[in-house]
């Protein structure tokens, strides 16, 4: 099936913190994609990874697909928790004016599996936070997270919870989804430290740690490969461009924001 070049070149741009796409890249002209020409474009993923020795499978690349506008679509990251259900941010599980079913008919889930890529959908929004509309600072007292059930069990080890909260000048890897493209992402290990948690919003303050769009709902590693965190946002919105090898975005002194897995786990322990 022919998909038109605007809605690849939207896929292509869709880089935001699961935001809006960068309108000056698109065309402000309303180009709807049907479930067909996203099946097609889902089974044509690339998705590599910058460390070839680190590269878990149970991470995904989201897609937030708003079939009767696809520049109001959007991407993100997300990974499981178990065999059929994914954790990312709340804010990627957003659309003004949609339902949940209308929002979960649009979430496709793309895994590194085998040297491949695997696709789920979503079958049903478990969580997210009712208060949340669209991309809320976290002083708000809104919890960034959300829980997905899939269509389907991916074949991989979900990834463990850490069950103590991280310090003060601990070693952490955020393990993020880069969006190089309309078709291709790439996983990409970071080396932050852990500079300050704020505990009345269960929030990690993350040093030298250059997230950039599209990495909310990744998760934050210790050094047993345990989620402490999750991305969802970053002091300098500037960086933006995926296509950077680590070592230019590395010398950014921006912070990546994440909430504690033991903060959401006090929230929705019985969902898990």
């Amino acid at each position: 099936m022919k998909i038109s070049t605007l809605i690849l070149i939207s896929l292509t741009v869709l880089l935001a913190a699961c935001g809006k796409p960068q309108s000056k890249y698109i065309s402000v002209k309303k180009e709807r994609i049907t479930p067909e020409q996203m099946a097609l474009i889902t089974a044509n993923q690339t998705i590599t990874c910058s460390d070839q020795d680190f590269c878990p499978e149970g991470i995904a690349r989201m897609f937030a697909i708003n079939f009767d506008d696809v520049n109001k679509s959007s991407t993100c990251s997300a990974f499981l928790v178990a065999p059929d259900v994914v954790m990312t941010n709340s804010h990627c599980v957003y659309r003004l004016k949609a339902s949940l079913p209308q929002i979960c008919s649009g979430l496709y889930f793309s895994f590194p599996i085998n040297g491949a890529s695997l696709t789920a959908r979503c079958s049903e929004i478990i969580w997210r936070d009712v208060h949340q509309h669209g991309r809320a600072h976290y002083r708000k007292g809104d919890n960034d997270f959300a829980l997905i059930r899939l269509d389907q069990n991916i074949p991989v080890k979900p990834f463990g919870l850490n069950q103590t909260e991280s310090s003060v000048g601990a070693n952490v890897f955020p393990v993020v989804v880069d969006q190089l493209g309309g078709y291709n992402a790439r996983i990409t290990k970071l080396d932050c430290k852990v500079e300050n948690i704020i505990n009345k919003y269960g929030v990690m303050e993350l040093a030298d740690c250059p997230v950039i769009s599209g990495n909310s709902g990744s998760p934050v590693l210790d050094e047993n490969h345990n989620v402490v965190g999750i991305i969802f946002a970053s002091s300098n919105n500037t960086i933006r461009r995926p296509s950077d090898e680590i070592a230019v975005r590395t010398k950014s002194t921006s912070k990546g924001y994440a909430l504690s897995i033991i903060h959401i786990q006090k929230m929705i322990r019985h969902l898990l």
